[in-house]
């Protein structure tokens, strides 16, 4: 086997164009899903729907488009902990603004109780 082989066979995707074209349909057709989702009343449920396919799709497309699957361990592990270290970032920036009096979110009265911020994270991390 001449170097240039085995090169291949250690970097290279076990995926052929017709898995790409596979993964590229369901990651469409979880798009499509997430589109009927956004006009159908949810009420409550619609946002965390919609963050878990998102999550779904992000997880696809790093482990497969971008061979995260395929490579060293210690650099998915080094991936999912800045994507971690982002989620509690954000998670963060949304609970310290979460009295903002612009109320950037939109859709909350002020006379209501609250504003948009505070409602959705009150809400879904029961604080």
């Amino acid at each position: 086997m001449s170097t240039e082989a085995q090169t291949t066979e250690s970097h290279g995707s076990p995926l052929t164009p017709r898995d790409y074209i596979k993964i590229g349909l369901i990651l469409t057709v979880i798009t499509i899903v997430e589109l009927i989702a956004s006009y159908v009343e949810l009420g409550a449920l619609l946002i965390p729907i919609l963050i878990f396919l998102s999550l779904v799709k992000f997880v696809a497309v790093v482990a497969l488009f971008m061979h995260l699957k395929y490579e060293a361990r210690i650099l998915t592990q080094m991936f999912v902990m800045g994507a971690v270290l982002a989620t509690c970032i954000l998670i963060g920036l949304l609970y310290l603004f979460r009295n903002d009096p612009t109320d950037a979110l939109g859709g909350v009265d002020p006379a209501s109780g609250g504003h948009a911020a505070r409602i959705w994270i009150g809400h879904y991390l029961h604080i």
